[in-house]
């Protein structure tokens, strides 16, 4: 996943458009009548035409991947610690790159492609991603993530916690991908269980998708699958608490929100919407997301908790606002309810990051 995240948004989200529903569907009503959040929209970088932001930390620092149609063509690591963007290192050699994930101490993971050359027995050509790396920035230095012994040519990073143990995924050409823990830069494999996508939270818990597109949760080397509502499932965020948010497919084929609370799994999505994500989850059980509907509008949401009805964001900021700005995807949310998105302003095909910042007369709680 590069960020799988990041991969939607500029993957499954071709072709949508950001444009806000007059009346979102199934969204919880009451919620329109509260402008909750200020916006942000933060800086793209100097002829930039998107980024997409990864994580927010509980200082307010946001990272994630600018695009523009030079250099940073296919993504060049960045982070706001106010409304300009600061460029991550790069190493020399390496020629794009992604954010995966950020902890409160400021130190963010992702990925880095090594230009290909001519020895690699293919022909250098532009947006080609060479062989990848597994890197954590700590301030703006990369260091790169040390590789398993054999086969194992491409590595990605795709979480870290505030006690800097990483998680990621490293890509055998000949089987299966495993997913990999880092303390410091010394790769270990976790369970076979664990194959793609892990993430981990503060305690140490580590949740993923196997092979058999299942969810695993692995505690202190102990592999539980997780039940799902039909179809393959991906976690993309989890709490302190364990309260882990994704997507699981149904079986006719929808993409739904998805939570899964103490081994059990509890479908959040808007009903009557066949693709919805939850991304992000805060210490209090707050969960940011997306929703698409047939038509191809995606627009960013918002549940209070697990059992609450989601909420259309671009009706809990102000009509100005509102009148401005198309939030498209949230992506997560820190423990001060301060929500990173996606979004665009204006017709322009420019998208943006956005901040969205908890009014002081709303308790995040």
């Amino acid at each position: 996943m590069a960020n799988i995240k990041v991969a939607a948004a500029i993957g499954t989200y071709v072709g949508l458009t950001t444009a806000v529903f007059g009346q979102s569907p199934d969204l919880d009503p009451d919620s329109a009548a509260l402008a909750r959040y200020t916006v942000t929209r933060l800086s793209n970088i100097p002829g930039g035409t998107a980024s997409y932001p990864a994580a927010v930390n509980a200082a307010g620092e946001v990272a994630g991947t600018a695009y523009d149609n030079g250099t940073c063509h296919a993504g060049c690591p960045i982070i706001w610690s106010g409304k300009t963007p600061k460029f991550l290192g790069q190493l020399p050699g390496f020629q794009y790159g992604s954010v995966n994930g950020m902890n409160d101490l400021g130190q963010v993971v992702g990925t880095m492609y090594a230009a290909p050359t001519a020895s690699d027995g293919i022909q250098p050509e532009v947006g080609f991603h060479g062989t990848s790396y597994a890197i954590v920035w700590d301030g703006t230095k990369p260091t790169i993530l040390g590789k398993l012994a054999g086969d194992w040519p491409n590595n990605s990073a795709t979480g870290i916690n505030n006690a800097g143990e990483v998680v990621g995924w490293t890509h055998n050409v000949d089987g299966p991908d495993r997913a990999l823990l880092w303390h410091g830069t010394a790769p270990h494999a976790l369970p076979i269980g664990c194959y793609f996508q892990p993430i981990i939270n503060g305690p140490g818990l580590i949740a993923c998708t196997n092979a058999a597109q299942e969810v695993s949760v692995v505690d202190a080397g102990k592999v539980t699958i997780l039940p799902q509502l039909g179809g393959g499932s991906v976690p993309y965020g989890i709490n302190d608490t364990g309260l882990i948010v994704g997507i699981s497919t149904t079986p006719s084929g929808e993409t739904h929100a998805v939570a899964w609370k103490h081994d059990r799994i509890i479908d959040i999505a808007p009903q009557g919407i066949p693709y919805s994500t939850a991304n992000g989850v805060n210490a209090q059980g707050h969960i940011v997301g997306s929703a698409v509907p047939a038509d191809n509008v995606s627009y960013a949401v918002y549940w209070p908790h697990s059992k609450a009805k989601p909420q259309d964001l671009n009706k809990l900021i102000s009509a100005s606002d509102a009148a401005k700005y198309q939030l498209a995807e949230a992506v997560a949310i820190n423990d001060q309810c301060t929500i990173v998105a996606w979004g665009s302003e204006g017709p322009a095909l420019i998208y943006y990051t956005f901040v969205l910042t908890l009014k002081p007369e709303f308790e995040c709680q």
